[in-house]
């Protein structure tokens, strides 16, 4: 499993970066669900280890994530705000 890399921009905040490679075939392969169970593997699956550090943001960086955003929001928890384009 990738691990995501941390970034200081500013000495107050952290900036990790997590790829997600099989997001862009789950959506193009309609798994879009929340309640899909192979979606929700794979979203703990690349999101875990970022949910473990306590990011109160979440910025979906691809035009295909926002399809996966309920699903993405049920992981990641109320105290995380998403981000998409």
């Amino acid at each position: 499993m990738p691990t995501e890399k941390q970034r200081t921009v500013k000495s107050e905040y952290k900036v990790y970066e997590q790829a997600c490679p099989l997001f862009v075939p789950l959506v193009e392969n309609g798994f879009i669900c929340r309640d899909d169970q192979i979606v929700r593997l794979v979203i703990r699956r690349y999101l875990s280890e970022l949910k473990e550090t306590g990011v109160d943001t979440l910025i979906l960086g691809c035009t295909h994530y926002p399809l996966l955003r309920d699903a993405i929001a049920d992981f990641m928890g109320d105290g995380v705000t998403l981000v998409d384009s």
